[in-house]
């Protein structure tokens, strides 16, 4: 639920915690929580060891879900990216007439580098931008666990 909250909420990282360091308290409680356990049957057993390795993963996955909004687009490609389209943008300015089209046709460029620019922007930003991941599916396991 935290990470549910923290994804899609909002919430962000409360308490000055680092999400490294929740998630690292996390898995120690994970494995906590499975050290207690004292299976009294073989099916006891082999549902615990079927069970903490996907525990582990869905930890892991928030690990890498939190590494990747950290620093989703990197400032290179932006820079490229800008610096290719001025280029572009500059010698077909040189290179062309001065004319009612070719102005037409340098605004129409300049729409579309600039829309590129923002759908990169945009699809780094999974969890609260205008396109978005769903939280639908997340909502339903914790409200099947809930029961």
């Amino acid at each position: 639920m935290r990470a549910r909250d923290r994804f899609w909420g909002g919430g962000g990282w409360t308490g000055g915690v680092t999400p490294y360091a929740q998630l690292r308290a996390d898995l120690h409680d994970i494995v906590s929580f499975f050290a207690t356990l004292e299976p009294a049957t073989d099916r006891q057993k082999q549902l615990i060891t079927t069970a903490m390795p996907n525990f582990m993963q869905v930890v892991e996955t928030t690990l890498l879900m939190t590494r990747q909004l950290a620093n989703p687009v990197p400032k290179l490609l932006l820079v490229v990216v800008i610096g290719w389209a001025a280029l572009l943008f500059m010698s077909f300015g040189l290179l062309g007439a001065f004319n009612g089209f070719s102005v037409a046709v340098e605004a129409l460029g300049s729409i579309a580098v600039a829309s590129a620019i923002y759908l990169i922007l945009e699809f780094s930003q999974p969890y609260s931008g205008l396109f978005r991941i769903s939280p639908v599916g997340v909502d339903n396991l914790i409200a099947v666990i809930g029961r």
